[in-house]
């Protein structure tokens, strides 16, 4: 057969089949096929139902069985558990569930993902089995779990009793128990950081984290890297840099406040106060110091008005072991001391010789006078300061001659009493032999 006959073949037998189905048996094929498929529809819905139905039985009789164990079987769902309590101490403050609103005029509940907000004149204590936080006006916050808060703006005082955190848009701060921290969120976003008692962890938003001690303020923006300096660990000395640094404030401290006792004296009260004021802060930024690295740069800020002068002493103990630092910032401690307990009865004559190191001398022995024995004795230490500035004044000439004209000036200037033979028998002592010598013959003809 040629390939002509076989296309001839093909196009009969093709023509052939053409025959088309009439409309009743279109009909009967239809409903077939409708029966077929809503029958096997029924069938995979009821297997699905069934296997639903199974898991979700054996899920609930697993949770039921847990929860029964527990004594918890009466718990609602984990998203509604209550986590802890809210009581409004004033003002507005509104508790947001979901779709719900509700505002707080005494205590409520409050369940794990509860916002809360506290109006401009409001204020609340948040208390959960881990912390307990009052919230300051203006806050919008939300309670994630009974351990961990999210500070959105606002400012709250958190007080944990077990380890609790506290998260905010541009970091972390964790607690332990017995932990004191305010924390407060900016409207950009900017966390400030205050530990009040102890220390805590604070982490920034790249990988960075610091121990922030008591009187630290620690500030976290969206690019803060917390890393303290290299060798700045706390259980490292000073460096000298910072020896340096706290020699100069202790200085400037012991200058400030005797300016202000002798304004003070001269019946400049206000004047004087200021400036006892501002020795205080002077020496209560010997923390800053401490608190930097060994560079010197500032890794984060020390809140002062969380610093006590109380505090400056036993801060450096733990720094470093050098007498003249840690005698010095003791005598100074106690000086304030004297002033608190003095400031408004000091009854003495002021001073003025044109010999400031001489008038200082004195006016700390009168000092020395209304206070306790340990007091008196710290008053003597700043005292030998001012023998000692005059000491390197006289020794600051190379000149032998100089020396000892330099020496009589300041000798002519004293009156002749008790008080500056104490004070040239102090300097006496520290004088070379030859200039000491002269010193005495002096003090012979003189007293």
């Amino acid at each position: 057969m040629g390939f002509e006959d076989l296309e001839a073949r093909l196009r009969f037998v093709l023509k052939s089949a053409e025959k088309k189905a009439d409309a009743s048996t279109k009909a009967r094929v239809s409903d077939l096929v409708q029966a077929r498929f809503k029958a096997k529809s029924r069938a995979n819905k009821w297997l699905k139902w069934r296997i639903y139905f199974a898991r979700t039985l054996s899920l609930s009789t697993m949770a039921a069985l847990l929860l029964g164990t527990t004594g918890v079987v009466d718990m609602p769902l984990l998203s509604n558990q209550v986590v802890g309590q809210i009581e409004s101490q004033g003002g507005v403050v509104e508790i947001i569930r979901g779709d719900e609103s509700l505002l707080v005029s005494g205590s409520e509940a409050l369940r794990q993902g509860d916002w809360v907000r506290v109006g401009h004149r409001g204020q609340a204590t948040i208390t959960t089995d881990h912390f307990a936080s009052e919230v300051e006006a203006g806050s919008w916050l939300k309670l994630e779990r009974s351990n961990t808060v999210f500070l959105d703006k606002g400012r709250l005082s958190n007080t944990s009793h077990n380890a609790a955190q506290i998260k905010t848009n541009r970091g972390l701060v964790k607690s332990g128990g017995g932990d004191a921290v305010a924390i407060e969120v900016l409207e950009t976003g900017e966390t400030h950081v205050l530990p009040e008692t102890q220390q805590v962890a604070v982490f920034d938003l790249n990988n960075g984290q610091i121990l922030a001690r008591a009187g630290e303020r620690v500030i976290l923006r969206s690019d803060t890297i917390l890393k303290r300096s290299e060798g700045s660990p706390t259980d490292l000395g000073l460096s000298n840099a910072q020896i340096e640094s706290v020699l100069g404030k202790l200085a400037i401290t012991r200058t400030k406040a005797l300016t202000g006792i002798e304004n003070v004296l001269a019946g400049k009260r206000d004047q004087g106060h200021k400036e006892i004021m501002s020795a205080e802060q002077s020496f209560k930024s010997v923390a800053q110091v401490l608190g930097n690295g060994r560079d010197m740069r500032l890794s984060h800020r020390v809140n002062l008005d969380s610093v006590a002068v109380s505090d400056i002493h036993s801060l450096l103990k733990t720094k470093t072991a050098r007498a003249d630092l840690l005698t010095e910032s003791y005598a100074l401690e106690q000086l304030f001391a004297v002033l608190a307990q003095n400031r408004n009865s000091l009854a003495f004559a002021p001073i003025d010789t044109g010999v400031e190191a001489y008038d200082r001398y004195v006016l700390l022995h009168n000092l020395a006078s209304v206070a306790t024995v340990n007091q008196a004795a710290a008053m003597q230490t700043l005292a030998d300061n001012y023998v000692i500035s005059v000491l390197r004044k006289v020794q600051s000439s190379p000149i032998k001659i100089e020396q000892l004209a330099f020496l009589n000036t300041q000798i002519d200037a004293l009156p002749l009493n008790a008080q500056s033979e104490q004070f040239l028998t102090a300097l006496k002592n520290r004088l070379s032999p030859d200039l000491s010598l002269a010193l005495e013959e002096k003090m012979n003809y003189l007293f």
